[in-house]
């Protein structure tokens, strides 16, 4: 039986499996289940057990009318479907599927929302017609700044007692420090990094090898600093002052 074999972290295949249920179970490393989301006579079969015993995250789903339907966890196949079994996946829908699924994804919770991130493809894999699609600007930056979010909050919690007494919850706070980098509020974490080198001055090769990232992300996606702001407005203040005439003086009355 021809499948399209989906594995988290690398991009689809064509695989061939001989259509019993022991190997449709080998090939997702678990019980097995299908889901028929789409119209085409296709069917996605998943370790059932996927999400409940921690298998990595692979693939979002999504539903007619774009919305997220589900997330498969661990490695999924996807079978043609016969009037009572699976079948060969046709090629046209081999070819369809292969570029539906084509980039790994990440998720991250932000702001109470999964979002999806697509990731490049690992370089062995990377050898594609020069038209294919990239990953988006923005899909690029929400990986860059979960990793960065990441390694801040564990050297955070490393080096600041108290910061690990504040914020107990690690996945919550990595979340709203990523947020923080979207939104560009990097002033906010430099003070930080800056209260942390004061009291721990022994942190300064560890420090500034954060701070060269932070300022690497912000030329990247044109984050100004808060001296930047502050030189800013004061430019803008002194050009509009400029602007404005002086008052003439009236004439004194005799």
């Amino acid at each position: 039986m021809k499948v399209l074999m989906v594995e988290p972290g690398k991009a689809p295949y064509e695989a061939e499996l001989d259509g019993s249920l022991r190997s449709m179970q080998e090939a997702v490393g678990g019980g097995i289940e299908s889901n028929s989301p789409y119209e085409d006579p296709a069917v996605i079969v998943s370790n059932r057990d996927g999400k409940n015993t921690g298998l990595t995250l692979n693939r979002a789903v999504y539903g007619q009318d774009g919305s997220m339907t589900d997330i498969i966890a661990g490695t999924f196949f996807i079978a043609g479907l016969g009037e009572e079994s699976f079948t060969d996946l046709p090629d046209y829908l081999m070819e369809k599927y292969k570029e539906q699924f084509k980039y790994p994804e990440k998720f991250i919770r932000l702001a109470g929302e999964v979002v999806v991130a697509k990731q490049p493809l690992p370089p062995e894999e990377q050898a594609r017609p020069a038209d294919m699609e990239e990953p988006d600007g923005e899909g690029v930056r929400l990986d860059e700044s979960v990793d960065l979010a990441f390694d801040l909050d564990e050297f955070f919690r490393r080096n600041s007692r108290n910061y690990a007494a504040i914020f107990r919850d690690p996945h919550e706070r990595k979340e709203c420090l990523a947020d923080k980098l979207l939104s560009g509020q990097t002033a906010q974490i430099r003070d930080h990094l800056a209260s942390l080198e004061k009291n721990h001055p022994y942190l300064v090769g560890d420090l500034a090898a954060l701070l060269e990232r932070i300022a690497a992300y912000e030329k990247k996606y044109g984050i100004m600093s808060l001296r930047e702001q502050l030189d800013s407005a004061r430019k803008q203040a002194a050009q509009t002052a400029q602007r404005v005439p002086e008052k003439t003086k009236e004439p004194e009355r005799g």
